[in-house]
């Protein structure tokens, strides 16, 4: 048995170079420009010119296939204008026709990991409604990586259509680059949003190399082998990640003896429970994993990996609708990255995914050293927020 798991390992591996899987990563334009999740200024900003552009010889061609791709027919194109972060709205489609009489719009709300705004599509809704839009020619697309559905306090009770980077977006960018096959530059533009995109939703795997490891399983006991293996890797996954969680636990104790008024863990606030890592892991419905340092009675510094955000970042805690003014006060003051409970945040490394973990992820959690460092850079970067906190009179 043992030498049946070495010859599946082997032949795995010879598979994962053959296909150079774990290469280098190529240089990526819009990660160097922006961060991978900004919604606003990478994501909508190039979909937008993407949905505008015009071939010279098919003119609208990306905007045309997309329409298809949601099932939107009967949208007329000729005088369509793309606008974006207009009132508000990442992505607005909008024309005019039949000599003015009828309007029609495709609002696209466009969330990577960013949360819900109170009434947010009703909102946009009733805007347009105010300026001449009849109901049944608006029409909502929700636009998230996996296609989840908004909060019913967005929706309002409207009509919309859940689309996804995934399912939706991918096909089309292929096709995007199909229509560029004239435009070099424009074609290995959208070449590079692709790979980005399919990190972000951790599909950043080959075709044929999944084929392959797909074979490979097929043949002999290789599949029952495998789901043993699956079973020890989850294991793996939950105690490297409770050792990632130690290793930052031990680095903020370090700054704590080298700066004396560093605040204390609160360990009440804390939660990096074993029993609540496997939850995360193993795709049950867990808690936050944290760490705190309690500031004040309503100010922490902290360190998070949430459910939603799916990524390991640090910063300010102060629940927005318990302290306003308090959280209004440090939004302005510091690092402008913010949302309702975090008016000062900041990622420990914006290429990681932890559910599911990317491959990036995988090498951190595995690497003793690699798990050190990026537990000592969490460590570096609250100093950072501490004294830029002492140094504006908010600590």
């Amino acid at each position: 048995m043992i030498d049946n798991y070495r010859s599946l390992l082997k032949d795995a591996a010879l598979i994962y170079e053959k296909h150079g899987i774990g290469h280098k990563e190529p240089f990526n334009i819009f990660t160097v420009l922006r961060k991978a999740s900004d919604e606003v200024n990478l994501h909508s900003r190039f979909l937008a010119a993407l949905l505008d552009h015009q071939f010279s010889d098919t003119g609208r061609q990306n905007l045309k296939g997309f329409l298809q791709r949601v099932g939107i027919e009967e949208f007329e194109q000729d005088d369509a204008k793309i606008r974006r972060e207009y009132r508000d709205i990442d992505i607005l489609i909008s024309n005019n026709i039949s000599n003015n009489t009828t309007k029609q719009a495709v609002v696209i709300e466009n969330k990577i990991y960013a949360e819900d705004q109170p009434a947010q599509l009703r909102r946009y809704h009733d805007r347009l409604e105010r300026e001449g839009y009849r109901d049944r020619d608006i029409h909502l697309l929700y636009l998230t990586l996996d296609g989840r559905k908004p909060s019913e306090d967005s929706a309002g009770g409207l009509l919309y259509q859940t689309i996804s980077y995934r399912d939706d977006l991918l096909p089309w960018l292929k096709c995007c680059q199909m229509y560029a096959c004239d435009e070099p530059e424009l074609r290995e533009s959208i070449a590079q949003y692709i790979h980005l995109i399919r990190k972000l939703i951790s599909t950043d795997f080959e075709e044929a190399y999944m084929n392959e490891l797909q074979d490979l399983l097929s043949q002999d006991n290789n599949f029952v082998l495998a789901h043993d293996l699956n079973e020890a890797l989850t294991r793996a996954k939950i105690s490297l990640l409770q050792e990632l969680w130690c290793d930052i636990d031990s680095a903020l104790k370090n700054l704590k003896q080298v700066i004396s008024d560093f605040p204390d863990k609160d360990k009440k606030a804390s939660n990096i429970s074993e029993e609540n890592i496997k939850r995360y892991i193993t795709g049950g419905s867990p808690n936050d994993q944290s760490l705190f340092y309690r500031i004040d009675r309503v100010t922490m510094l902290g360190v998070q990996l949430d459910r939603s955000y799916k990524n390991i970042f640090f910063g300010v805690f102060c629940k927005k609708t318990e302290a306003p003014d308090r959280h209004n006060q440090l939004r302005t003051a510091l690092n402008p990255w913010h949302d309702k409970d975090w008016p000062s945040w900041r990622d420990g490394d914006e290429d990681l995914c932890f559910n599911p973990p990317n491959r990036k992820t995988l090498k951190l959690l595995s690497d003793e050293d690699k798990r050190k460092k990026f537990a000592d850079g969490i460590a570096d970067g609250l100093k950072e927020v501490w004294y830029q906190m002492k140094g504006v009179g908010l600590a």
